[in-house]
């Protein structure tokens, strides 16, 4: 897809100064990915959502938008983004 930029800032000091400019490489994919490009992600996000999250990608990898840092990372995303109307974390 290509890249974003966002935002982000420390949550412990509300300065205007902690601000900092982040940049991302965003895509979307109709293929699943599969378990060995995830591990990363499953190891840094909670455990309670990423293993949902990879689950998903793992089958289908349709109605999520992945990320990393570097566009050259694509096989292995850092982050995955729901963009599926009405999905529903349940908890089993």
């Amino acid at each position: 897809m290509g890249y974003l930029t966002r935002y982000s800032r420390r949550r412990t000091d509300y300065s205007s100064r902690q601000f900092r400019y982040v940049k991302h490489f965003f895509w979307l994919s109709d293929e699943p990915v599969s378990r060995d490009a995830l591990d990363s992600y499953v190891k840094s996000e909670k455990a309670e959502v990423a293993h949902d999250h990879a689950a998903w990608a793992r089958e289908t990898g349709k109605g999520l938008m992945f990320f990393s840092k570097r566009a050259e990372d694509k096989a292995t995303p850092s982050g995955i983004i729901i963009l599926v109307r009405g999905y529903i974390n349940v908890q089993g």
